[in-house]
């Protein structure tokens, strides 16, 4: 929306909450950011808030973004060989069994 940061409710103080947080951009060449910010891990990470997470897309050259979650469920698993492989490190201290999920496959 333009570098616009649109609210879904009227809840704007939830803005600048800082949370762990997944999100999913698009730049204008079509490249494909999912993210994923830690939190809640004073020692590590705090997370970040809707407002510094539209900064971190628009940085990252993307022309449209979206908050997917937040929390405990922000985790990041990728297929190494035969294992799936936890790479970050979520709030809950391990990855917490979610029903979704976003999957992206190589067809070459």
């Amino acid at each position: 929306a333009d570098g616009r940061l649109l609210a879904h409710d009227d809840n704007v103080a939830r803005i600048f909450v800082i949370d762990p947080r997944t999100g999913v951009g698009v730049a204008a060449n079509n490249m494909v950011y999912l993210v994923v910010i830690d939190g809640r891990q004073p020692d590590y990470s705090n997370g970040m808030s809707f407002s510094q997470m539209s900064d971190l897309f628009l940085s990252l050259g993307a022309k449209d973004a979206i908050n997917q979650d937040g929390g405990g469920s922000s985790t990041l698993v990728v297929k190494e060989g035969a294992a799936w492989t936890v790479k970050n490190k979520p709030s809950d201290g391990v990855a917490r069994p979610v029903a979704n999920a976003w999957t992206v496959v190589s067809t070459q």
